[in-house]
């Protein structure tokens, strides 16, 4: 039972008699069925005379059941009159003593003597109808026994699978999208996501999932099902959950988030935000931002944005304490209550909005039956204030249960009793309800109101304080399943350049005698087949590859050059000797990004000039840059980067001199701090996964094709027939850093700001950065090579 309650999966429940509209003897769904009552309702029956008789109505719902159905008894004793007597021995004629049989489990040690004299005197009742089943015990019969029998079953498995696809009533959550939806899944969030739904379930999974496998969870999650042609089909539930871009299909299915204040107060988030912001000061602001992308990220997202208003403080008093705004696992609660019990048939989006004293979420649709009737004329927020507990239903019971059994949240099935509990023990105050039509769920959140005293100044920020960290790594999630090599007829690489001129090659290594590529060598699409014996060319697996002498090194070197040929696709330019990637300047000088910032698309400039206050000539340019470099991290592999600068005299390839540069370079890059790096770390996955939300592919470009230099970047002329030849090879990253809030001891508050570059500072490296400019004219250095 506690694992029921811990997954709510498709399960119809019935409870207390106004359920019983949902009873059904043909349910497409499991059916939960209380006959003695329910403690959630206060209307459970433990006494003696209580468990006489069952509720008539109830009893006539079950009638049908028994007449037309076999009954197996698992796990009961058979001691209760209401269900041995009233229920099953007084209905024996109406049932032909159950003709499709009873078949009462028991344990090996049981016998026949040993039963309840209710159950004798039901089994002589029935006769031959009546089957005494030896079993191990309970969880033996239905994780071995019946599991066997499933597995084994291929009619029953398509049966159960394809009950969503057959002609009875579907929800929103289980109508299916078209075969070819389901290639448009995000495999990489599929693997980790039902990884951990069946480790937290207590699942047995294997250790590297392979798509076969993760399709049939899919199927038993009711995240996909069988067409007609017998085609996986994703359901919008899957869609919504692992969609690369759900709001194709589900349109409404995302956040508006609003974020109203003063811009002293919205710079919090992010430097970004401050250069966006027309006053800087105490002039009231709003910044909007539209959140899509599957549930997972929209989740990420949300909370990476709550986090940033969310800063704890020490209240000052004759004991000083350690406060918060809202409490950070009521904030989590009440966005994952948002994702998964809206309304996804409406066409309303979820609201967000936060102000310095509250935080308000509009959610489409009411609440649900179920709950509307546990309530019954009181406000779900009055019966929660008076102490009641247990007040469930789920519209999307499929999405809840990804979510809650995911461990998603830190307290699985904490409801709204548990968020007004957590909120009034912090100082705050909550409102939540239904609206008066029951078309939106509303909860709003109000912040204990010291938060308010620290926006004035009149609080102090605490210095044990919550950080929220980002790291510098994408992670690699999807690699080629092989790789292919052949002998090549070239003696070297650099006969194979000059064999193959103004060309675009695929990523290769040359090793030996030999070309390693992730792409097929042999293919029509491939220059590379005109450099290699065709007779020669094998396909290795990656995990052989990798168990190569030096093998795990080689394929980092060809990880790099493939992300070298994606800079060059993004219209960087790529020193690959430092490995950094940067912005050459514009035909008119400065280059200026739009981008998404952590709140709300933002600008930045990344090649300026720098202009001599002396002559009042361009003297260098500064250039934002990112270094990289592919590592192994355990068992994955991530990119690492890593913001910083680069300073040239021509606003392209000619450095200034390197040794000296390279100092200058950390110099600069030292004097931004917190805030600044964070924001620079998204700028740059966000350019490089060209403004994914989730995953990204590398993009090494079209190959076989002449190139043609154009305004500084590289273009080619599009013939088609490469994407299938191309998506053997895709290389998946995540574009999402990974992020963790954790308490710490932190600066004291007088400096928190260092981060703020004097401008002193700023003025002594420009100026040292002119004098070399001036001093060197010659001392620059081709950095791209073909």
């Amino acid at each position: 039972m506690q694992t029921i309650k811990g997954r709510p999966h498709y399960l119809t429940s019935i409870q207390i008699p106004a359920d019983l509209v949902k009873f059904s003897t043909i349910p497409q769904n499991p059916q939960l069925v209380y006959l003695h009552g329910s403690i959630d309702h206060y209307t459970d029956q433990n006494l003696v005379e209580e468990v006489q008789k069952l509720d008539p109505q109830l009893v006539d719902r079950l009638l049908p059941l028994l007449q037309d159905h076999p009954l197996i008894v698992v796990g009961y004793r058979g001691a209760e009159a209401s269900v041995m007597q009233h229920l099953l021995l007084q209905h024996a004629t109406a049932t032909n003593n159950f003709c499709h049989g009873v078949f009462w489990c028991t344990v090996k040690s049981e016998t026949r003597q040993s039963l309840p004299t209710l159950v004798d005197d039901f089994a002589k009742t029935i006769g031959s109808n009546f089957t005494q089943v030896e079993i191990d015990g309970f969880d033996e019969l239905f994780s071995r026994d019946l599991w066997k029998l499933h597995e084994n079953a291929e009619s029953f498995r398509e049966t159960a699978r394809s009950a969503v696809g057959s002609g009875q009533t579907q929800s929103f959550e289980t109508e299916m999208l078209t075969p070819q939806q389901t290639e448009k899944l995000e495999w990489s969030t599929v693997t980790a996501r039902i990884s951990r739904y069946c480790e937290t379930l207590r699942i047995r999974f294997p250790v590297h999932p392979e798509r076969v496998w993760l399709t049939e969870q899919l199927h038993n999650l009711n995240l996909a099902a069988f067409d007609n042609e017998h085609r996986t089909c994703i359901t919008k539930a899957g869609y919504l959950l692992f969609g690369k871009h759900p709001q194709d299909i589900v349109h409404p299915g995302k956040i508006k988030l609003t974020v109203r204040g003063t811009a002293k107060w919205l710079a919090r988030v992010g430097n970004d935000v401050r250069d966006e912001i027309a006053s800087g000061g105490e002039t009231e602001e709003s910044v909007e931002r539209l959140i899509e992308g599957n549930l997972w990220s929209q989740y990420d997202q949300v909370n990476d944005i709550l986090s940033a208003f969310n800063r704890p403080f020490r209240l000052k008093g004759e004991f000083s304490e350690n406060v918060m705004p809202y409490p950070p696992l009521s904030l989590k609660e009440i966005v994952v209550n948002a994702l998964v019990h809206r309304d996804y048939g409406r066409d309303e989006l979820v609201e967000i909005d936060v102000e310095p004293t509250r935080i308000r979420i509009t959610n489409p649709g009411g609440l649900v039956e179920e709950v509307r009737r546990s309530v019954e004329n009181e406000s779900i927020e009055e019966e929660i204030k008076r102490g009641a507990r247990g007040i469930k239903g789920y519209r999307n019971p499929v999405l809840a249960d990804l979510f809650y059994g995911g461990g998603v949240m830190d307290k699985r099935g904490s409801g709204l009793a548990d968020v007004y509990k957590a909120i009034r023990e912090n100082g705050g105050e909550i409102r939540f309800g239904a609206n008066d039509d029951n078309s939106s769920f509303i909860v709003e959140i109000f912040c204990r109101p010291e938060a308010v005293d620290e926006i004035t100044g009149t609080a102090s920020p605490l210095v044990l304080t919550s950080s929220r960290y980002a790291s510098n790594i994408l992670e690699v999630t999807e690699t080629p399943a092989e790789l292919f090599h052949a002998t090549s007829t070239c003696k070297n690489i650099s006969q194979i350049w000059a064999e193959l001129p103004d060309q675009n090659l695929p990523p290769f290594l040359f090793l030996g005698d030999k070309i390693y590529s992730f792409y097929e060598l042999d293919s029509r699409h491939n220059p590379l087949r005109h450099v290699i014996d065709k007779g020669t060319m094998e396909e290795i697996s990656f995990e052989e590859f990798v168990s190569l002498e030096d093998g795990d090194r080689r394929l980092i070197w060809l990880l790099n050059l493939t992300l070298e040929r994606h800079f060059y696709e993004l219209g960087l330019i790529t020193d690959k000797k430092r490995k950094r990637a940067y912005f050459p300047r514009s035909e008119d000088g400065s280059v200026t990004m739009n981008y998404q910032a952590r709140l709300k698309r933002a600008t930045r400039t990344v090649v300026k000039p720098r202009v001599s206050s002396r002559t009042g000539v361009v003297t260098y340019w500064e250039h934002q840059s990112v270094s990289y470099r592919f590592e192994w991290l355990g068992d994955i592999i991530g990119l690492l980067i890593e913001p910083g600068y680069v300073f040239t005299s021509d606003g392209k390839k000619k450095l200034l001199a390197p040794e000296r540069v390279n100092r200058l370079s950390t110099k600069r890059a030292s004097r931004d701090y917190n805030n600044a790096v964070h924001n620079d770390l998204t700028f740059w996955s966000r350019t490089i996964s060209g403004g994914e939300n989730a995953y990204f592919d590398l993009n090494p470009g079209n190959f076989g094709e002449r190139r043609i230099e154009s305004q500084g970047r590289i273009s080619t002329r599009k013939n088609g027939g490469l994407e299938e030849f191309m998506r053997s090879a895709s290389i998946t990253l995540s574009s999402r850093l990974p992020t963790v809030t954790t308490t710490d001891a932190a600066l004291p508050a007088d400096i928190e700001d260092f981060g703020e570059v004097s401008e002193q500072d700023m003025q002594e490296l420009d100026s040292e950065l002119i004098e070399l400019a001036e001093s060197q004219e010659e001392g620059a250095s081709d950095v791209y090579q073909d």
